[in-house]
C-alpha cells in the first residue's frame, strides 16, 4: 500500500501530464506507518501542482474494493518558491 505524488508544470495539466513522481509506502509486509514520517518531495523538481493516489497492492482487495483505509495524513508542509 502506498501514496505516489505526482508533480505537474501546469495546473490545467491533465491527471496524464505529470512530468515526475515520487512514492511513499505505508503498509508492507504486514506493518504500517506507525509515526509521523518526513517525505521529502523536493526530488518531483520545480513543479505547479502535485496530486497524490493511494494504490494497494492486489491481495489489499476483496470482494467490495480496496480493503484498508483510502487516505493518508499530511501536516507541516513547507512550500519553497
Amino acid at each position: 500500500y502506498k501514496v505516489v505524488a505526482y508533480g505537474y508544470d501546469s495546473v490545467d495539466a491533465t491527471d496524464d501530464e505529470y512530468i515526475s513522481s515520487a512514492e511513499f509506502t505505508l503498509w508492507a509486509d504486514g506493518e504500517g506507518v506507525k509515526e509521523w514520517t518526513k517525505w521529502d518531495l523536493s526530488g518531483l523538481g520545480k513543479v505547479k501542482k502535485v496530486r497524490f493516489n493511494l494504490i494497494g497492492s492486489p491481495d489489499l482487495y476483496g470482494d467490495y474494493g480496496l480493503g484498508v483505509a483510502g487516505y493518508f495524513a499530511y501536516d507541516d508542509v513547507v512550500v519553497r518558491f
